[in-house]
């Protein structure tokens, strides 16, 4: 480590010493990881870094609730943040917690120098060699390989959204509740406890942003699930009839940007369809006529050529007939759905739309 940063942090330390207080605590920096790096120590160049410091009650007063403290996040000499923290809830004689720096990137291939140091600002820590800790000659390069792929997106909750039919407008599609997201670490690097995963919850126009705190560590090849029950984080569910994408896009900085987007598909739909006053449909079209039911479509009176497509609820061809004289079009195998006749009149240029349904 340099020399310069040791005498910085010492003397950072020594003042913060001075502080008056009636009882003397010891805070220690008992561990400092850099995440992700590999199982030897190697740290990703041109990828999202964290510092995550454990903090620990080395003495034998409890430290009290709302106790604050500096801590310094350094690397080669530089201080590259400082946050002030705030103890939520006491912490007992040998209880740690942990600190994060906010994330970095190193776009230099050299060996480096890491450093934390914690200070109290309200309270007294006589003891000052504990309040810091390194980790020197770090080799950071490309030995440290970063791929964390998108597998899987699933909405857990309501378990009725796809297919929903709204039913003319009169019913609403569900909010959505809970979703779930697969993760998985492709690289030789480790991501340790605390790490926090930086992806994308995408639908439509609605794009969220999360940061997942890994509640264990991924190791190569492994993967992790999240729960994402928060609903600032949910999108909201769509109330318009078409095929819609739920997308989990991974917002890391990694080699390999094909694998970082799994996305799911549901579709709203509405089967609502005015009841025919005698069982089927005709529609005169002037130059011939069309008949509707469940099983076919009948065009008779036909005098001209008629170029036929069966058109779904969200645009999409489901069939094309060419059409000379009368004929029966089966329906068999469409879905349960509303769906549009389109016949152009090959002769004419004439377009006709008639709507219809399958149940």
């Amino acid at each position: 480590m340099k020399h310069f940063t040791r005498l910085f942090i010492l003397s950072v330390l020594a003042l913060s010493s001075l502080s008056i207080s009636a009882q003397t605590y010891d805070m220690a920096v008992t561990e400092l990881a850099i995440t992700p790096s590999t199982a030897t120590g190697n740290v990703p160049v041109n990828a999202n870094l964290f510092m995550i410091a454990t903090i620990t009650n080395a003495g034998t007063s409890i430290i009290p609730d709302q106790s604050t403290f500096d801590m310094f996040f350094i690397v080669d000499g530089d201080t590259i943040e400082t946050i002030n923290y705030i103890f939520n809830g006491a912490l007992n004689p040998g209880a740690s917690a942990l600190t994060s720096s906010s994330s970095f990137v190193l776009t230099n291939p050299v060996s480096t120098d890491f450093c934390a140091a914690a200070i109290f600002t309200t309270l007294t820590d006589p003891n000052i060699a504990n309040n810091f800790t390194c980790e020197t000659n770090v080799n950071v390069g490309t030995a440290a390989n970063v791929d964390l792929s998108a597998d899987n997106i699933e909405i857990v909750a309501p378990t009725n959204i796809d297919s929903f039919d709204i039913d003319n407008g009169t019913q609403t599609v569900p909010a959505m509740t809970e979703l779930l997201a697969v993760f998985t670490n492709n690289g030789n690097v480790e991501y340790v406890s605390g790490y926090p995963i930086s992806y994308m919850i995408k639908l439509g126009a609605q794009e969220l942003q999360v940061s997942g705190t890994l509640q264990s560590p991924l190791l190569p090849g492994e993967s992790t699930t999240r729960n994402i029950t928060n609903l600032a984080i949910i999108p909201n569910s769509p109330q318009e009839v078409g095929t819609y994408n739920l997308c989990a896009i991974l917002t890391e900085n990694d080699g390999n940007s094909g694998n970082d987007t799994a996305c799911v598909a549901f579709s709203v739909i509405d089967t609502y369809m005015p009841p025919e006053p005698v069982g089927v449909a005709e529609v005169n079209t002037n130059d011939y006529n069309v008949t509707f039911n469940n099983d076919f479509i009948a065009v008779s009176n036909v005098n001209s050529h008629l170029n036929a497509s069966i058109i779904d609820m969200n645009g999409r061809v489901i069939a094309n007939e060419m059409i000379v004289e009368d004929k029966r079009i089966s329906t068999n195998t469409l879905n349960a759905g509303v769906y549009f006749l389109q016949t152009v009149n090959e002769k004419t240029g004439e377009v006709k739309m008639n709507k219809f349904s399958k149940f």
